[in-house]
């Protein structure tokens, strides 16, 4: 009897643990049917929208957003909050924030795994265009200065103000420009990196007497030696009374070439100061130009009636000046000497056919001393080799027959002039 209450105390106890087993799975299910817990989160990729202005002072947002990959469960809310804010130029995140609550209000959201993708706020620099003033004088010897700016195109965002730093000056006579740098402030945060400056510069013209100075052209033919021309002349102008002007004229050409025979001035007071300041010196440059020496290379001319075989000349002669420097020709390769130099040239032209073509030159060396020689320029005056058609004179000859209903021919042709064909 004891044995038996013993085991239906047993069966009791047991059947009491599974029914609360089974009642604690079936509330862990529906609560992962609800989402109030996951085996696994869930998960959502949010992206926040990007934006590009230009800089106003005000910081840009944008409060887009998107569930770029992800479902919520049945009857949950995804609250998402954007706090990205750019002023300044420049790029940052538009970063944010999301919460995911259920049906009830619950805070759910560590059920999902969350990946954030935020977009870009880009603030573009301002355009803003500044001008400085422009200003001339009559020298004094006293610095001439512009300090007038304004803003030439584009505005200010509202609250700042611009300061300008005038930096041009001139006391010289002639023209610079009227430099400056501007700064943009903010109270007293400087401001200009949001502005993208651009400078227009005045003209500051201090007038002095104009000198006009003109320097020497001069020319020669090449021989190793510079060129110079130290000559020049005040076209125009007038000194004040004791001041003295020296002129240095530098220009030099020693290669075959042209260059400007360039120079420079100073004036001095009585007392030997420099007053070149006083002046506006203008130069006109002339030219100093070395020419090459000139070896004019002709080639002899030959005509004949054609004979099959090729015609050619190789003889030739130097010109000088469009005038024959002697009547001598001289074959192909020969070295002659013309003046300090030493010339050879080969001729390389033939014709076979019956035409005209350049009897053409080969120009092999100049040299001086041994020595390949500089500065020499080589022309070229081609004769003409020139073949002749071969004149021939062909007498067709003589036949007869009776009528027989086939043409009559005669293939027969004597040549009757005294030249012949070619063999």
């Amino acid at each position: 009897m004891k044995d038996n209450v013993k085991k239906s105390r047993s069966i009791y106890v047991i059947g009491a643990i599974t029914i609360a087993i089974i009642a604690l799975l079936a509330v862990y299910f529906i609560l992962i049917a609800t989402g109030v817990i996951s085996a696994e989160p869930t998960r959502l990729v949010l992206t926040s929208a990007s934006r590009t202005a230009e800089y106003n002072g005000v910081g840009l947002t944008d409060d887009e957003w998107r569930l770029e990959e992800g479902e919520l469960k049945d009857g949950h809310v995804l609250s998402v909050t954007v706090t990205g804010t750019r002023t300044d130029v420049g790029e940052s995140d538009n970063v944010f924030s999301a919460l995911v609550y259920d049906e009830n209000g619950y805070d759910v959201t560590d059920s999902y795994g969350i990946v954030y993708k935020p977009g870009k706020l880009t603030v573009t620099p301002r355009k803003l265009i500044v001008a400085s003033a422009s200003a001339e004088k009559t020298y004094d010897g006293e610095p001439l200065t512009a300090r007038s700016c304004a803003v030439f195109d584009g505005s200010l965002v509202d609250g700042h103000e611009i300061e300008y730093h005038v930096n041009g000056s001139l006391t010289a006579s002639g023209k610079t420009e009227n430099t400056f740098v501007a700064t943009v402030t903010d109270g007293e945060r400087d401001v200009s990196a949001n502005y993208s400056l651009e400078y227009l510069y005045g003209t500051l013209y201090v007038h002095g007497e104009m000198l006009n100075i003109v320097t020497d052209s001069a020319n020669k033919v090449y021989d190793g030696t510079s060129l110079t021309a130290e000559r020049w002349t005040l076209t125009s102008g007038r000194l004040a009374q004791g001041h003295t002007l020296f002129v240095t004229v530098l220009g030099e050409q020693k290669d075959i070439g042209s260059s400007d025979n360039v120079a420079t001035c100073v004036v001095t007071a009585s007392d030997g100061s420099n007053v070149t300041d006083m002046y506006e010196p203008v130069f006109t440059f002339g030219t100093l130009t070395v020419t090459p020496v000139t070896v004019i290379i002709e080639t002899c001319p030959a005509y004949k009636i054609y004979d099959g075989t090729p015609l050619v000349c190789d003889a030739w002669r130097v010109v000088n000046d469009d005038t024959l420097a002697n009547d001598t020709w001289y074959a192909s390769g020969r070295t002659i000497a013309v003046g300090e130099y030493s010339v050879t040239a080969s001729v390389i032209g033939s014709v076979t056919d019956v035409g005209t073509v350049d009897n053409t030159a080969v120009f092999v060396a100049v040299t001086k001393d041994g020595e390949p020689a500089q500065g020499v320029g080589v022309e070229y005056r081609l004769g003409a080799l020139t073949v002749a058609p071969r004149n021939l004179t062909v007498r067709s000859g003589t036949a007869g027959k009776r009528y027989d209903g086939t043409p009559l021919t005669c293939g027969d042709y004597d040549i009757v002039s005294a030249t012949q064909v070619v063999d």
